[in-house]
């Protein structure tokens, strides 16, 4: 449902906000933690610094790192922002004739998804990675 780069994006914003004392990450050093080719990474951190979500420095001791400006941000702003338009309508299985009376997904529509993806802040998210000490992000 969503892209590689919502994920990739998701995945890096969770990792970046969870570092200790909001230290800068070399881009390498994330590709291989998060097991990311290094190069389509880099183009979404591209997006996510050009965003100000993140913090981006050039040179031997730069990377990039949580702006904790972002800690309001939710799942949803992502999604805009990585995937650009997001249809909050329609059947998620793709059928042209659905209704609401012969739905087989009946209360998960596109439009419950993105409502509760923009009441849910990456920050939140992070908190739950740390807390469940999640190794996948």
């Amino acid at each position: 449902m969503f892209s590689k780069t919502f994920q990739y994006g998701l995945r890096a914003a969770v990792l970046l906000a969870n570092e200790p004392n909001n230290a800068f990450v070399k881009v390498r050093d994330l590709s291989e933690t998060l097991g990311l080719p290094q190069s389509v990474l880099a183009k979404t951190l591209h997006v996510l610094g050009s965003a100000g979500i993140i913090e981006t420095l050039r040179g031997p001791h730069g990377g990039c790192r949580w702006n904790p400006e972002s800690d309001l941000l939710t799942l949803a702003d992502l999604a805009r922002l990585l995937d650009g338009h997001l249809e909050r309508e329609g059947c998620f299985l793709g059928l042209a004739d659905c209704d609401e009376g012969r739905c087989l997904l009946p209360g998960f529509t596109p439009g419950a998804l993105f409502w509760a993806m923009d009441r849910v802040t990456l920050r939140e998210v992070a908190r739950r990675g740390r807390t469940n000490n999640d190794k996948r992000l």
